[in-house]
């Protein structure tokens, strides 16, 4: 079933949404003053930002949702951002590992910036042929990356390096 919306409810409409749009862009700008205002968030923000699919709005994200970048271990980091496989056992029965939990937010915006980066970044991109080429299901392999890139964003602020695409 379809509605249409006429008169004063169409106008009314527009202008929240408008309303609506003038708040994010207000919210995003006051994000990247914060970043921009703060030298350790400013560096982390670079740093990430070296990262080819890594861009602005993401590496806010992440920094955003994952304070403890850089702080962490590898696993932890996974684990943290929800992209770790983990296995259910009870007794003799085995389920698949499954992802499961993590910061929601964090995890979709990396789950973007894996696109991206398979597309510019050729290690990425044979990772993930890899991975495909021997069985794994696309969706597998790409939750893989993912994990292989959060664990190279945090060794990249852990180690205060920025990316080199060698």
């Amino acid at each position: 079933m379809t509605h249409k919306v006429t008169g004063k409810a169409r106008e009314y409409i527009e202008k929240q949404i408008e309303f609506a749009k003038k708040q994010l862009e207000q919210v995003r700008q006051d994000i990247e003053d914060i970043i921009n205002s703060d030298p350790d968030l400013k560096e982390k923000s670079k740093l990430l930002t070296s990262y080819k699919g890594v861009g602005r709005k993401t590496a806010s994200i992440l920094l955003i949702e994952v304070p403890e970048l850089g702080r962490l271990d590898n696993k932890e980091i996974a684990c943290l951002v929800g992209v770790a496989p983990k296995t259910s056992e009870s007794g003799r029965k085995v389920s698949k590992a499954q992802v499961i939990g993590g910061r929601f937010y964090a995890r979709k915006a990396l789950y973007m910036s894996t696109v991206v980066a398979m597309r510019h970044n050729k290690k990425m991109k044979v990772f993930y042929q890899r991975l495909v080429d021997s069985g794994k299901a696309a969706k597998v392999a790409l939750v893989a990356v993912m994990r292989k890139i959060i664990i190279c964003l945090n060794a990249m602020i852990k180690n205060n390096n920025f990316y080199l695409d060698v």
